[in-house]
């Protein structure tokens, strides 16, 4: 079964320690959802700033979005972590350093913030089509995590 044919009721997805997920699984998941609210990418190490840009331009529901320990939010000198939500009380040093769990308030202005950095540099749907290529979406039996985590931000 494609896992394509079952989105178009999907409100909450995550893919957590997906070392294979690309940006391209992230355009493609927005083309194909129109109603998703919360998006669960945590550290899926291959995603950019630049797809999670292009994601909540075109995600409008979106209430919830979690990037913890996605590096190029961890990693950047862009303060994106003053949008998001405070890491729990009883986390230790590293794991608030990692924690990036965007909601409510905080999705529009790190929407906003994205909007204003990539700003002069408009969506090439032609490049967001060859990126997603004509492959059709992976069957769900073969979306796996790289480890057997479960809980999520």
């Amino acid at each position: 079964m494609a896992l394509s044919t079952h989105l178009h009721k999907i409100r909450r997805v995550g893919f957590v320690k997906v070392s294979k997920l690309t940006d391209a699984a992230v355009y493609a998941l927005v083309q194909r959802v129109a109603t998703l609210e919360r998006l669960h990418l945590s550290h899926c190490t291959q995603i950019t700033m630049e797809a999670i840009h292009f994601f909540l331009a075109k995600a409008h529901k979106m209430t919830h979005l979690s990037l913890t320990g996605v590096p190029s939010f961890v990693n950047s000198s862009l303060q994106l972590h003053l949008f998001c939500r405070e890491a729990p009380k009883d986390f230790n040093c590293s794991q608030r350093a990692n924690f990036r769990v965007y909601s409510g308030r905080g999705i529009a202005q790190l929407r906003s913030h994205l909007h204003d950095v990539f700003a002069g540099q408009a969506f090439d749907d032609l490049e967001v089509a060859n990126a997603i290529g004509d492959a059709a979406p992976p069957a769900v039996e073969d979306v796996e995590s790289d480890s057997d985590y479960s809980g999520f931000e």
